[in-house]
């Protein structure tokens, strides 16, 4: 049995160093079980179809419109809400925006109407988009979800952005492999976790424009400080703290071509 005993570790030690999220139930009398756990399936990394071919210059803020269930579903536009809030919170805690809202009992009703209620609210742009497709399976069955991200200029109305991803959880049965048995353990709402891991990929790209546009700028700032003989500021690294209000100017001209 010793050997056995030194195989299981063996194994767990080589999980841990993987990143692996593992437990391990065993005693000297039984089979030991291993259970890991379930990680979202994201076959590819954001289809990007639309960006920006211009850098902003300050933070931007932003509204969000909850998304519109595209698949023929019982209770879709629920379900669209519900994918929409844990996207929301998401970019909210990854901070892709200063001020960022949601919307919650609002409706995407057409581009018009997204840039609308943006402005409405103060707000540069509108973050809006689709679920393609949604299948919840729950804690012991089958889950897939497909986004698309929109995001449009309220200042004049264009499509910035426009990003697609997919992800999907698939349990798996107890495998044995005689020395020991293979459990896959799934959470408790695997579409949370798609919805989740779904939103942060598909923040980065919008995160690393903006922060890559206000770096320029305070770049800018302090050459031409320089030049002047006045000092620039030296928070070029946090770009998304410095409190910039939101106007018109500043705002940039968008087209639909990629980069």
């Amino acid at each position: 049995m010793f050997p056995t005993r030194v195989t299981i570790l063996a194994l767990l030690a080589a999980l841990f160093v993987a990143g692996c999220g593992v437990s391990a139930d065993y005693d000297l009398g039984s089979t030991p079980v291993l259970t890991t756990e379930k990680w979202v399936q994201r076959p590819y990394e954001p289809s990007i179809y639309v960006q920006p071919n211009e850098l902003p210059s300050r933070p931007l803020t932003a509204v969000f419109i909850p998304f519109r269930m595209q698949q023929a579903m019982a209770d879709g536009p629920y379900y669209a809400k519900e994918v929409s809030r844990y996207v929301f919170e998401i970019w909210a805690r990854e901070r892709v925006f200063p001020v960022f809202e949601f919307l919650e009992h609002e409706r995407y009703t057409g581009q018009a109407r997204a840039v609308a209620l943006a402005r409405a609210k103060g707000a540069d742009l509108a973050v809006t988009g689709s679920v393609q497709q949604l299948m919840a399976g729950g804690a012991s069955g089958k889950s897939d979800l497909s986004l698309k991200l929109e995001i449009y200029d309220a200042y004049n109305g264009q499509l910035l952005w426009s990003i697609a991803h997919s992800g999907a959880m698939r349990p798996e049965y107890t495998k044995d492999y005689i020395l020991f048995y293979k459990r896959t353990s799934m959470p408790a709402d695997p579409l949370y976790a798609i919805s989740a891991s779904l939103g942060l990929s598909m923040s980065k790209p919008v995160k690393q424009w903006i922060q890559k546009g206000v770096e320029q700028q305070l770049a800018r700032e302090q050459r031409e400080g320089s030049a002047l003989g006045d000092p620039a500021p030296q928070d070029a690294r946090n770009v998304q703290s410095r409190d910039i209000p939101s106007a018109d100017t500043g705002r940039i001209p968008v087209t639909d071509s990629l980069l």
